[in-house]
């Protein structure tokens, strides 16, 4: 067999990122926002629960704001590299707080970096940007939570 070039590779990768998808188009896992059970296990450890998940969710937010941007700018450069470091980083936040479809989206993402691809990739920040916002509202951090 034949070893594929980076091409047929980098067409098949975007291929299967896009029916993991599914037909309808979205990006998303079916499912709540937040993945509550996470947020009760980590009360679990602590004595005061509700700061270690205020602290939590403010430093997933500072981490999300700071590295989406940046994410944003690798697909836009044609980063592959980049953009798996960064979405492999920024999926490890969206695990810890229960954000399971920014956890999807990253996962995605890293598996076209991975490939040496950004072909589609920034639609997929662009959902991850929504879902962001939604995960702000469905913890009340967002603008018009405050």
């Amino acid at each position: 067999m034949r070893p594929q070039s980076a091409a047929t590779e980098a067409a098949q990768v975007t291929s299967e990122v896009a029916s993991e998808a599914g037909s309808t188009g979205v990006r998303r896992p079916a499912g709540e926002i937040v993945d509550w059970s996470v947020i009760d296990q980590l009360r679990a450890f602590s004595t005061d629960d509700m700061d270690l998940v205020r602290e939590l969710v403010a430093s997933f937010e500072v981490n999300v704001t700071q590295h989406l941007p940046e994410l944003e700018q690798a697909v836009r450069r044609d980063d592959a590299d980049t953009t798996r470091f960064i979405a492999h980083r920024l999926r490890g936040g969206c695990g810890h707080i229960g954000a399971r479809r920014m956890e999807f989206l990253c996962e995605r993402l890293e598996t076209l970096g991975r490939a040496g691809v950004t072909i589609g990739a920034m639609e997929l920040v662009d959902d991850l940007w929504a879902e962001f916002a939604r995960v702000r509202a469905a913890f009340g951090t967002d603008d018009a939570g405050h």
